[in-house]
């Protein structure tokens, strides 16, 4: 059935109601021409982040928007965050006269406080904040000059830099993942395990093809798998709180696309929008398939979900014409992604009398190869270190052994990372001596 649209005119507005029939991407009424870097949702209400025109409300699924920038000044918007009751945006203008840095409203945009208490600018003397998120009553922030943090829902904020490089201050993501909070900059990725009182670098097998660490973009999560968009590599997961990195990008094409602006979750289903679409997997990042179909502005910069509803935040129409703004579409027909068994290479840990995930001096590792390939097997101790290679070679189809001598090692928890083809897989185990 094709999409239909149905248009009212009321003295001053133009009301556009849209019938999302069939599963492509619908263009909203708004916001007009705008870039929107962010979305978020409260309740049926969906807030839009523009580059130009501030914050925009629509409460009917796209049909009309309405600006709601009552005391918000600073309209060049760049990240939205819902906490609780309340919206918080970052504002990043650097225009003269202009606030820039954190606001907040607990009346869906009516009226804007600037929270800024604590927050610095950076060298051009903007507080640009690029993004927020929340573990308990700890609210933080990542801006241009560092990672703050809140005790007070923003009223003040305390600068949390402590083992970051000074050089690389400015924050492009943010997210919190249980207790871990993990950032995103031109240095891969850092891990705090302490609010933000510290920090680590976790940057093992994150690779860049024209830097030693990718530069992180965005980060989701689905259950205690987290995952990472970056700048020019794709997209990265990791079952261990980034202890270690795998590429993920079977299907995102090669190379895959520049930006991965943006990583979503919505139940089982993990969407990423590039600066060539938007891409979905329904198998945590083991493969990707590309919808774009209706979408004819494919820099896409942030996603939302409402019911049964998609949205997706656009980028500049400079390359697209006149195609900024929100699309909708429904998440109805997002089939399962599928993957051929020969496009896979199954590569299998099997642990001797069936012991999974403990190991004693002496036993053997076992795995499995289907095809010929180039194989690494490595161990990497609980901080991430590397400390043996125990398969480094092209190995024939079928199993094969590696025995390690462990009697120099301690007992504790270990990394055995399998590399074969494109294909990496990792496995916790405790060593029992």
């Amino acid at each position: 059935m094709a999409t239909k649209f149905f248009r009212h005119l009321i003295p001053g507005f133009l009301l556009l109601f849209i019938d999302i029939s069939q599963a492509n991407w619908v263009q909203t009424s708004g916001p007009i021409n705008e870039s929107v870097h962010a979305l978020a949702v409260k309740g049926t209400d969906l807030f839009a982040g523009s580059d130009v025109g501030g914050v925009f409300l629509s409460s009917d699924s796209g049909s009309f928007w309405a600006p709601v920038n009552n005391g918000l000044g600073n309209l060049n918007i760049s990240s939205l965050f819902m906490s609780g009751a309340d919206l918080f945006v970052g504002a990043n203008s650097s225009a003269t006269g202009v606030v820039s840095g954190a606001f907040r409203t607990s009346d869906n945009g009516a009226s804007w406080t600037v929270v800024n208490t604590g927050l610095m600018a950076s060298a051009g003397g903007t507080i640009a904040v690029t993004s927020f998120c929340k573990i308990g009553t700890n609210l933080f922030a990542g801006a241009s000059s560092g990672v703050y943090k809140s005790i007070n829902n923003g009223s003040n904020w305390a600068r949390a830099i402590n083992g970051l490089n000074y050089n690389y201050l400015n924050i492009s993501s943010l997210f919190a993942h249980g207790t871990n909070l993990f950032i995103g900059n031109g240095q891969g990725v850092y891990r705090s395990t302490d609010t933000g009182a510290s920090w680590t670098q976790v940057n093992n097998g994150l690779t860049d093809t024209i830097v030693p660490n990718s530069y992180v973009l965005s980060f989701a999560a689905i259950n205690t798998i987290l995952f990472a968009g970056t700048l020019d590599s794709g997209v990265f997961r990791s079952s261990n709180n980034g202890a270690f990195w795998t590429a993920i990008n079977r299907g995102l094409g090669n190379p895959p696309p520049r930006f991965i602006q943006s990583l979503f979750v919505n139940g089982a289903n993990l969407f990423a929008g590039t600066d060539q679409g938007a891409f979905y997997s329904s198998d945590s990042g083991g493969s990707w398939k590309k919808f774009s179909d209706g979408l004819i502005n494919r820099d896409v910069r942030s996603f939302a979900v409402i019911g049964s509803n998609l949205f997706a935040g656009t980028g500049p129409a400079g390359y697209f014409g006149g195609y900024a703004g929100v699309w909708i579409r429904s998440l109805a027909g997002l089939t399962p992604v599928a993957v051929r068994p020969s496009q896979v290479m199954s590569v299998d840990f099997e642990w001797e009398r069936n012991i999974v995930g403990v190991i004693r001096p002496g036993e053997k590792l076992e795995f499995k190869v289907n095809r010929q390939a180039a194989i690494k097997l490595n161990v990497y101790d609980a901080m991430g270190t590397k400390i043996a290679t125990l398969v480094n070679a092209v190995l024939t189809p079928g199993a094969y052994h590696a025995a390690f001598d462990a009697s120099l090692w301690t007992g504790g928890l270990y990394f055995f990372r399998l590399q074969a083809g494109g294909l990496n897989l990792t496995r916790k185990i405790v060593l029992v001596k």
